[in-house]
This record gives C-alpha cells, sequence and structure tokens, in this order.
C-alpha cells in the first residue's frame, strides 16, 4: 500500500456523477465512436468517465454525497478487449498495469467501497469473466478492494436458477464453440457482395430466426 494515486491526466469529459438512491452504481467509459455510443445516455444513472483518472475523481465525489442504498453494486460499464479486459474509457482495467493497481489499491486501502454501500464490483462488458488474463484481473482486483469482483459469464451464473446453472454454461459454452462458424459466414457473404452488405444480411438473417422462433422465448419476457 506504499504507492499512492496520483491523478495528473484530467477526464476528457467531467464525469456526472450517478443517481442516487439505486441498487447499484452504473460507470460507463466516455464512448463517442464505439459500441457503447448508441445506448450510453440509456443507462440508468450512470456517470461517465473517459479513463480511470475520473473514476478516481468520480468515487471521490461520491464519498462526499454520503452511502448509497444498501448492498449496491458498483458496475463498471464498456467493450472488452481481445483478451476479455473491460476497457473504461481510454483506459483498459488490466491488473498488469501499475496505474489500474494504484487505483485499486487507493480504492481498498481507503475503504472506499464500503463506506458507499457498495458490496458488489462488476465488470460489464463481453466475456469479461472468461480469458485467463480477466480472471487473473478479478482475482487480484477482489483482494485489493475487499469486495466480490464479477464479470459476465459468473453474472450469467450467479443469478440464474440452480437447476438451470448448468444448462446456461452449456449453451454459453457451445456458442462460444460455434462462433468461428460465424465468422466463415459472414467472411464468405462479405466475400460474395460487399462487408457492409454482408454484415446487414447476417443481422437480418438473425432478425428473422428471432422472429420464427419467437413462440419458445416471448414466454420468458411474459414471466
Amino acid at each position: 500500500m506504499g504507492r499512492v494515486l496520483r491523478p495528473s491526466v484530467p477526464p476528457i469529459a467531467p464525469p456526472a456523477a450517478p443517481s442516487r438512491g439505486l441498487a447499484r452504481i452504473n460507470v460507463s467509459g466516455v464512448d463517442p465512436r464505439g459500441p457503447l455510443a448508441a445506448v450510453q445516455d440509456r443507462i440508468d444513472g450512470a456517470g461517465k468517465v473517459s479513463s480511470i483518472t475520473g473514476l478516481y475523481q468520480l468515487l471521490a465525489d461520491l464519498q462526499h454525497a454520503g452511502p448509497c442504498a444498501p448492498a449496491a453494486t458498483l458496475d463498471l460499464i464498456g467493450p472488452s478487449t481481445g483478451h476479455g479486459l473491460l476497457q473504461l474509457g481510454s483506459s483498459v482495467i488490466d491488473a498488469s498495469v501499475p496505474a489500474v493497481l494504484d487505483l485499486f489499491e487507493w480504492i481498498g486501502h481507503e475503504r472506499v467501497l464500503p463506506r458507499l454501500g457498495v458490496r458488489e464490483l462488476r465488470l460489464i462488458g463481453c466475456r469479461t469473466a472468461i480469458e485467463p488474463a480477466a480472471h487473473d484481473t478479478m482475482r487480484r482486483l477482489a483482494e485489493l478492494v475487499g469486495v466480490p469482483v464479477t464479470g459476465t459469464t459468473t453474472l450469467v451464473y450467479r443469478d440464474s436458477p440452480v437447476e438451470m446453472r448448468a444448462r446456461l454454461l452449456g449453451v454459453l459454452s457451445v456458442c462460444i464453440g460455434t462462433g468461428p462458424i460465424g465468422f466463415v459466414y459472414l467472411g464468405f457473404l462479405a466475400e460474395a457482395f460487399t462487408p457492409r452488405a454482408g454484415t446487414i444480411a447476417l443481422a437480418v438473417q438473425g432478425l428473422l430466426a428471432m422472429l420464427l422462433t419467437r413462440r419458445y422465448w416471448a414466454p420468458l419476457f411474459r414471466s
């Protein structure tokens, strides 16, 4: 705990404090052109940061505002890298990066999350609990901050009915394993038409498949 985080790079945009009184604190990275751009404004009560420096400033501001709702979660939301590591603005949440370790050491040393009423840190991105680098980061962060750290696969497993967990993880494994087939098919469409037309054709086929199977999955949303 000898290192002290000293933010020196200001965020691209001032981070907005998330809404109070929620069962979670949402923090998303500033993503003007990336995959989050289209849905960023719809994320409930989200504070937006451009890097881990912005996250530091946002958490420091929240400490002065008092505790959140009991059993709150801190959700960091963003795309993921090829190694399954969450990207928060221009920063990658990677436990092998000294600046990231500095931030989460400060969070743990100052007991920031318990003071905010946060009992779980969640990395909300694609495959943030699958790759070895992601596993190592989750383990290191949990040791530093003193609360459980979960990724997307972990959330699917934990929030599912006990009797369905094995089936859901089986389906997830099948989807991951058959992913290359979709990539080959997308490549074929792009070669036959154009990359843009191939991507649109694949999306239309996916929507059509969902429409044809609606009778099977629609009742799940009504129950």
